[in-house]
């Protein structure tokens, strides 16, 4: 059960990840540097949620393998 609940949480911080620098980059292209700070400022601190998630996704996928043997 931990390994497909890391795994969901793992999935879910990608999708995030991806959705925030894609946003990110669509806000630069459509509104140029002028905007980076306000980018980097939501899209950053978004993208780092996602990353968080990955971690702990990672981190629940490996000790349930670990767990398991």
């Amino acid at each position: 059960m931990k390994k497909l609940l890391g795994g969901l949480v793992l999935a879910v911080g990608i999708l995030v990840m991806t959705v925030s620098g894609l946003c990110s980059a669509a806000v630069l292209v459509g509104f140029g540097l002028n905007m980076l700070g306000i980018a980097l400022f939501v899209g950053g601190s978004s993208f780092a949620i996602g990353l968080g998630l990955y971690g702990f996704g990672l981190h629940l996928a490996r000790n349930a393998e670990d767990s398991e043997s």
